[in-house]
């Protein structure tokens, strides 16, 4: 089985559409080789609950940050990552704690919740169901809105997600 050999173009504009062409399938970017994608998310129960957590932390803290992964594990007894709460961030809900950032790492692990997540959590607010994430940024939003309720009634769908592979 041989290599693919990736598309050549003339311009950095033709290499531009292509990609624009076909992330949403996912694709090897034909100038630098990385891996293009626009990736579509749900907010799901997984989601929700991990909203619901940091909003427990939240009280808990009077609105002072909390650690990601110590809390959730210690305090609540669940895994951070599984939940997806820093997907949140796409939303506006969750915003990092700057002030104890360590400059030999990605972040500091410090979040805060805000008062739209509070406002969603306690029914106040809805949201788009969906959010679309491409190069590690939300690009856009969903029509349709959705309550905390009817996230936790949304189940992650792993083939659905993957479904264009």
């Amino acid at each position: 089985m041989g290599l693919m050999k990736l598309p050549e173009f003339e311009t950095m504009k033709e290499a531009k559409e292509y990609l624009r062409e076909n992330w949403k399938r996912g694709v090897k970017c034909p100038c630098c080789g990385q891996h293009v994608k626009l990736y579509k998310y749900k907010m799901d129960a997984s989601k929700a609950l991990g909203l619901i957590c940091a909003y427990k932390l939240d009280k808990r803290y009077n609105g002072e940050s909390f650690h990601l992964t110590r809390d959730f594990s210690t305090i609540l007894k669940k895994n951070a990552n599984a939940l997806h709460y820093t997907k949140m961030q796409y939303y506006g809900f969750i915003t990092p704690d700057t002030s104890k950032d360590d400059p030999s790492k990605k972040g500091s692990g410090w979040w805060f919740v805000n008062q739209k997540a509070r406002d969603f959590v306690e029914g106040r607010l809805k949201v788009p169901s969906v959010f679309y994430v491409y190069d590690g940024k939300c690009i856009g939003f969903g029509e349709e809105k959705i309550d905390i309720r009817e996230a936790l009634a949304e189940k992650f769908d792993y083939e659905e997600l993957m479904a264009e592979f």
